[in-house]
Formats: C-alpha cells, sequence, structure tokens
C-alpha cells in the first residue's frame, strides 16, 4: 500500500522532426517508500500527466513501461510508452516512448509515421517534503512565541498584534 507518494516533474523537449522545438512539462508522483538506499529500484508511476499539443495523457494511457527508476536511492529515469489503442483520442502522434532509449531519451512517431526523438530533464516541482514544511511551521510558531514573550511586559492591545503580525509576514518575505 501507497503510504508516501512524492509528486515530481521533467521538462520535455521534441528535438527533431515534424514536432521539432515542442516543448511541455510532465507531471508524475511514485511511493517514495518503495525507493531503496542502495542499488536499483523500480517503481511503479502512481501518476503521469501532459498536455502535448492540446491532448491530455494520463497513466491510463501508458501501455508499455510506467516506472521510475533509481539508483542507488537517486532518481535515474522514468518509462513510459504510449501507443495503439491506448493513445487518447485526437492524439497528435502514433507513439511517444519516455526513458526506453536511456535516461533522459523520447522516441516519438508522428501521424505520418516519421521516427523523431526528443529529450528530458527532471525538475523540482517546489513541493517541500513533509518533514521540511513540519521544520519551517515549528520554527514559526517559536519564532512567533519568542517575540511574545519579549514584549509581554508591554500590554498586547489589537494594534501592537496586528503590528506583530504584519512584522511576522514582512520578514517571512525575504
Amino acid at each position: 500500500m501507497a503510504t508516501r507518494i512524492v509528486p515530481d516533474g521533467l521538462n520535455a523537449s521534441l528535438d527533431s522532426g515534424s514536432l521539432l522545438g515542442t516543448r511541455f512539462p510532465v507531471l508524475f508522483s511514485y511511493d517514495a517508500d518503495q525507493v531503496s538506499p542502495i542499488g536499483d529500484s523500480f517503481v511503479g508511476l502512481n501518476s503521469f500527466n501532459f498536455t502535448l499539443l492540446g491532448v491530455p495523457f494520463t497513466k491510463n494511457n501508458i501501455l508499455q513501461g510506467g516506472q521510475v527508476i533509481f539508483r542507488n536511492g537517486v532518481l535515474d529515469n522514468v518509462t513510459a510508452s504510449f501507443q495503439g489503442p491506448s493513445l487518447p483520442p485526437q492524439s497528435p502522434v502514433e507513439n511517444i516512448t519516455f526513458g526506453f532509449g536511456g535516461p533522459g531519451v523520447i522516441g516519438y512517431i508522428d501521424l505520418n509515421g516519421q521516427f523523431a526523438q526528443g529529450s528530458f530533464t527532471f525538475v523540482s516541482t517546489g513541493m517541500p517534503e513533509p518533514i521540511s514544511a513540519y521544520s519551517l511551521a515549528l520554527g514559526l510558531i517559536v519564532l512567533f512565541g519568542l517575540c511574545v514573550r519579549r514584549k509581554m511586559n508591554r500590554p498586547l492591545g489589537k494594534a501592537r498584534l496586528f503590528r506583530l503580525a504584519g512584522n511576522l509576514f514582512r520578514f517571512c518575505e525575504y
């Protein structure tokens, strides 16, 4: 059972063929509890979503692959092949395959049957790990408590409370 689902992403680029210059983001997720810190881990995708020329593709459209590959706990590759009957309606390609030619490799076949290639790079989705979010929240609570304690000898009216909260928000902007 999946217990710690981690969102991740990649930037895809079609580098040759009729779709040369097409770029699109891909969002995917996996269960981080299945990743081993030593050796190779092949973890099933929980999601894999992108839009190519206005047509949405999802994990449900994957015909082959559907794994995130880790080497010694480090993200190395993702495999997903969209082809044949699994393609979404109005697909702009006959096939698009991620990772089967090696890490960061995309192969595709356009609607004229011409093979071409592309590439992808992993990007951070900007989602903090849960422990980081908890640490940030705890730190802000402690900071707020110290500010209140330091000012305890003066009454804390509404105006001072709003100023204190405003100062805290301004502090967080930097």
